[in-house]
This record gives C-alpha cells, structure tokens and sequence, in this order.
C-alpha cells in the first residue's frame, strides 16, 4: 500500500475508529445469523455447537470492547475540539454533526428498514402505506425507540454537552500515562461499577434504546479518554506494553471466556445467569469485559500508532467514510441478509461473505452516493 510519512499524530486514531466501526457491522451480521442478543432481522441458521460457540464469542468479545473503545477515542476528538473552540459553538457543531444523523436514522432509515421487512414479508407494519406507517411510527411515539445503533451517537452527544456546560478549556500539558496497576485497578473497578448497575439495569434493558447496563462502562471511557487528550496519554503508550495487552486480551480473553462459559453454568442454565443476578458468574462476566475493553484499548492505541501512523490514500478515504458507514449499515445489511436468505450454504461461510458483501455496498455508497450529497457529507 503506496504511504506517506505524516507529523499528524491523529492518522491511527483515525483507523482505530474506522476498524471499530468494521467490527461492529460484522458483529451485527452475525447477530443476524446466530440469534444472538437482539437485532432487527434475524435468519437463524441450524449451528453445530462449534459455529454456535464461535458466533457467540464474536459477538461478546466485539461487544466487549468495541462500543467503549468508540466512547474512548469520541471522548479524545471531543476534548480537542473543545479546546479550540467555545461552548457555544462547540455545542452548536455536536448538535449538528450526531443530533442529525440520529434524526436522519430515526425519521427515515430506520422506518424505511421496516418498511423493507415489511415487503420481504418479514415484519408487520401497522400501515401497508409507507407514508401512513412512517405518520403512525412518529404519533404513536414508537421513534422514540428507533434509534438503532445511533444510540450510541445520541449518548455521545449527551455525554459532550455535558462536558461542555461542565468543563473548561484547559492546555494540553504532559501528565505520566498510568502504569499497569493502575490499569488493573481501573479495570476491576469500572467492572465492579458495571456489576451493580446491572443488578438494576441489566443486560437487555434499554431506556430509548440506550443500552444501561453497559453505560458505567461507557462513561468511565468517555471520562479517561478526556483525561487522554489533555495529559498527553495515547502517545505515551510504548510499543512493547501495547502488544503485550493486545494478545493478552485476545489469548486471555478467549481463554477466561471459555472457562466461564463452560463452568460458570451458562450452557446448563442459559445466558441469563450472567447478565445481571446477584451471582459470581454476573460479576466475572462484568469485569471480563472491562478487562477486554480497556486492555484492547491499550494494545490497539500503542500498536497503530507504532505500525500505523502514516497517511494511506485508502485508508483516509475509507477512514472518512466511516462514520457514515455506521449510519447506513443497518438498511444495507438488512437488504443484503434479505437478498441471500435462500442461499444454503455454511452458516459461518454465509455470515461472512454476507459481511463482506455489506461493508463494500455500505463503502461504495458511502463514498459515490451519501457522501457525494453536500447536505449529508457536512453530518458525516
């Protein structure tokens, strides 16, 4: 791949946040094959145990990481674009740049996804009318629960005009990154927090459709990731400890997963035990994951930025498209699962060219149609 050697120090962020945004279409197409955890069009396919197994360690080790990772690198652009800019205006710009595309999602793409279920003969709709249904959908206040993946951009944007009415501008001045205990120490208790916000909010309750369960999580990466931009943190990340993290959240991981798996009772008494009872394995299962969430974020900052931090022609083009990637995924992803529900093959062999085939349409569009529209390319 042709590169150029860049001073600007925020290139891997930017590919950081574009393989996220990769990872988490992938993680809702398997969801769309596995049955796993909640999504708008499910084709279960008949597993053997190791494709069931594997669907589900996809699903909850993307999980895991990927939405807090999101928060954490959202959090770092937010306190630098906060630094040069006042509050006035740096609210302005947040309304405009993630209260639209949560709008745009709720009032069109999310309906008009529907509305496709609909017609494939998947979905009821109270209306045969798209008109008449997308009026019902916005009286009824059914919207209100439509936010689809853009929940995370609705609490992104909560989350900043907080900060903003809250914060001050500070200069960005060098503070020691925090070492390996403090890290530990961070990651049992944000594991802990995450524990007894689930013993009343637990995994699968959602408020307008915002995911609770995992928001001590989520606020805790918002938090550090501020604090990250402010003292310096991500350049401070040594090469060595960032791929020690990186394959010890993967190895470890995956290992700790499959033990918990297998002895913690989830098989014998299903996955409720781990989403939020007064238990040990609820408490593991919590810690687990933000153990993947910080120990990835860690690995993968330190490591683009060591391998990673040139200027590509693709991945800057990709890297732009990216967020629009993850406004639009989930009418395109619908429509592809669609397409090919009648083609038998492999269900693993099937999810993945099914993802495949989702982020080249959800990238090509992205790139010619969405963004090549003045009106959408100024929210995305």
């Amino acid at each position: 791949m042709h590169t150029i050697k860049s001073n600007y120090r925020d290139n891997y962020i930017d590919y950081l946040r574009l393989i996220t945004i990769v990872a988490v279409v992938i993680l809702h197409t398997v969801m769309t094959y596995s049955g796993i955890a909640n999504w708008h069009y499910i084709e279960e396919q008949a597993m053997g145990d190791l494709s069931r197994l594997i669907s589900a360690l996809v699903v909850t080790f993307i999980n895991g990481y990927s939405m807090g990772f999101l928060f954490l690198i959202s959090a770092y652009y937010t306190a630098k674009s906060y630094a040069k800019k006042g509050k006035k205006e740096y609210i302005t710009g947040r309304l405009y740049r993630l209260g639209l595309p949560v709008l745009l999602f709720v009032l069109f793409i999310y309906p008009l996804t529907m509305y496709l279920l609909y017609i494939a003969g998947e979905k009821k709709v109270p209306k045969d009318n798209f008109w008449l249904y997308l009026k019902e959908y916005i009286t009824t206040g059914e919207f209100l629960d439509s936010s689809g993946p853009l929940w995370f951009a609705f609490a992104l944007l909560i989350f900043s005009i907080i900060y903003a009415i809250m914060g001050k501008k500070r200069e960005v001045s060098a503070k020691h990154l925090p070492n390996t205990s403090i890290i530990i120490l961070t990651i049992i208790l944000v594991g802990t927090g995450s524990y007894f916000v689930r013993l009343v909010f637990p995994i699968g309750f959602e408020f307008l459709n915002m995911p609770l369960s995992n928001f001590a999580q989520h606020i805790a990466s918002f938090i550090i990731g501020i604090k990250a931009y402010q003292y310096g943190w991500f350049n401070q990340v040594r090469y060595k400890v960032a791929k020690r993290w990186l394959i010890g959240s993967i190895v470890i991981g995956i290992i700790s997963w499959l033990a918990l798996i297998l002895m913690g009772g989830v098989i014998e008494h299903g996955d409720h035990i781990i989403k939020g009872k007064l238990n040990w394995q609820s408490y593991v299962y919590a810690v687990w994951e933000s153990f993947i969430c910080f120990g990835m974020s860690v690995g993968l900052i330190g490591f683009f930025r060591k391998k990673f931090n040139t200027k590509s022609r693709l991945l800057v083009i990709l890297s732009k498209n990216s967020f629009s990637v993850y406004v639009w995924h989930t009418l395109v992803l619908v429509a592809v699962s669609l397409l090919m529900r009648d083609l038998v093959i492999y269900p693993l062999v099937k999810m993945m060219l099914v993802a495949v085939t989702t982020l080249s349409l959800c990238f090509f569009l992205s790139h010619y149609v969405f963004r090549a529209l003045p009106i959408l390319k100024k929210i995305m």
